[in-house]
């Protein structure tokens, strides 16, 4: 045991074959390796899982990466989970990248499109949708109420007639026509609002224009802007308003199934419940837990996607530093109680977890009761509660740091970010 260093890092255990078993990360490589050998106490149950006991019986070999940071291990250990797919590790099988809208702010004439990436180009990114198809209905609303431009940028510098959209009276066709820059700004103002979640605000303005436009005998402009009212209706009447005050936020819960593990991760933005998505992992007992939701926070949010200022997560990780407890290596996460029906983790069985809107029984479905808005009523589960005060096994925790599983989503996200735990 003295050969491992005592740095932050990562660590493999490798069956006779070579075959990586398991991927772990550790502020303390030596401390967290020690853990997995430590003895029951008498009458006590193994620390371990059957899980990690499993794996144990065919590991075979152990090998130690060092890294200089906690960041850098959180990110080396989700590289090496992602490229090599570990049996025994928990890995998260959504690769795809979610859709969202982007509206061009740089532009004279910006464009609002749909993509699959967040890039740091000075444009405004509004989602995630997990429904493409609920999206591009959203997308074909806002177009038929606000008349902005379809075309890409090469179109609109060499298009020489205006397209059928203009004709239809969804284009102003700026492409051809001398379209002033405030009367265009207007449109893409009301558009921002509309996907900023300030709908009353909008519905409000649009309402005032129109009984203008009426009071003034223009019947033709009061019509446009009525219809627009309705549209603006229609697209957010189903979105449920969490949070008053505004905001963007993650919501992720964690619940027994009965069959596994299941996780749901609502998206929350603007104060309104956007979109959701749910996961399962079969065969896993409650006690993993902890490894689960670090385990998701690694791998689900990668440089391109859409991260919140805010995660809230059932439970804190605990350190050593909230814990208070110089000698305590193996702080980790502290679940809340499970369930007394809760099932028994088994030993041998995949620990990879699927989409729930992939057709598995017994799922969360977060793709149900989705509106043309891409708003799933998801439930993240019933055990999302504050943790509890009961010791943590040592094979389901880890030292790293909550701070620096902050920091490796603040650099993705060019921004600070933080996880909380429910206040309730």
């Amino acid at each position: 045991m003295s050969s491992i260093p005592d740095t932050p890092g990562v660590y493999l255990y490798k069956d006779a074959a070579g075959r990586i078993l398991y991927v772990g990360k550790a502020k303390h490589l030596r401390r967290r390796i020690a853990s997995y050998f430590r003895e029951a106490a008498e009458g006590a149950p193994p620390p371990q899982t059957p899980k990690t006991l499993a794996m144990l019986r065919q590991a075979e070999r152990l090998d130690t990466l060092s890294t200089t940071t906690e960041k850098e291990a959180l990110l080396l250990e989700a590289s090496l989970i992602k490229k090599h797919r570990p049996r025994y590790n928990i890995v998260l099988r959504d690769d795809k990248q979610y859709v969202l809208f982007r509206l061009q702010k740089k532009h004279p004439y910006p464009r609002l499109d749909i993509v699959r990436a967040v890039r740091r180009d000075g444009a405004q990114y509004y989602g995630p949708f997990t429904s493409a198809g609920a999206a591009r209905a959203t997308w074909k609303a806002i177009h038929r109420a606000f008349p902005l431009r379809r075309c890409t940028d090469r179109a609109l510098q060499n298009r020489v007639r205006p397209c059928l959209y203009h004709f239809i009276g969804q284009c102003l066709a700026p492409c051809v026509f001398d379209v002033p820059q405030d009367e265009y700004a207007a449109l893409v103002q009301r558009v921002e609002m509309l996907l900023s979640g300030r709908s009353d605000e909008l519905v409000g303005q649009l309402r005032a224009e129109m009984e203008t436009a009426s009071g003034a005998l223009e019947f033709e402009r009061a019509a446009e802007l009525r219809d627009q009212i309705r549209a603006v209706e229609r697209t957010v009447e189903r979105q449920a308003a969490v949070l008053p005050g505004g905001g963007d936020l993650d919501v992720v819960g964690i619940v027994d199934t009965g069959g596994g593990l299941g996780l749901g991760v609502l998206f929350v933005r603007q104060g309104t419940v956007l979109d959701g998505r749910a996961f399962l992992w079969p065969g896993l007992g409650f006690e993993e837990a902890p490894e689960l939701l670090l385990s998701f926070l690694g791998q689900f949010y990668g440089p391109h996607s859409a991260i919140p200022a805010r995660i809230v997560v059932p439970w804190l990780p605990v350190t050593e530093a909230t814990e208070g407890a110089e000698g305590n290596a193996d702080a980790g996460t502290a679940p809340p109680t499970p369930a007394p029906d809760g099932p028994e983790g088994e030993a041998e069985s995949p620990v990879s977890g699927e989409s729930a809107d992939s057709g598995v029984s017994g799922t969360l479905d977060a793709s149900e009761g989705q509106d043309a808005a891409g708003i799933a009523p998801l439930a993240v589960g019933r055990h999302a509660s504050p943790p509890s005060a009961a010791p943590l096994a040592p094979q389901a925790a880890t030292d790293m740091s909550l701070r620096a599983i902050e920091e490796t989503l603040a650099d993705l996200r060019g921004g600070p970010v933080r996880i909380v735990a429910p206040r309730s």
